[in-house]
């Protein structure tokens, strides 16, 4: 079972399919799309990217994929640095 609201992507109520997290996180792993750009092409919320690429919501991309995720975590931590320099 997933955060969030607490059903599973594969129950018919679910907000979101198993297809459209997988985009979201393919997206993030590619590391050629912000946050909110993300959240605009697969137009869901900033907040509910941002919580996958945290790791505190649908955990089970990050465990299933945990090259794809280190790669999105190092993404984030260089964006974080860069953006308190005055960058971006």
């Amino acid at each position: 079972m997933q955060p969030g609201n607490g059903i599973s992507y594969d129950n018919p109520n679910a907000r979101y399919s198993k297809y459209k997290l997988l985009r979201i996180f393919a997206r993030l792993a590619s590391s050629k799309y912000s946050i909110q750009e993300v959240a605009n092409k697969e137009k869901v919320s900033r907040g509910l990217v941002s919580r996958i690429a945290a790791g505190t919501h649908h955990r089970w991309l990050a465990e299933e994929y945990p090259n794809k995720y280190s790669v999105i975590r190092a993404t984030m931590c260089s964006n974080k640095i860069h953006n308190s320099r005055g960058g971006r």
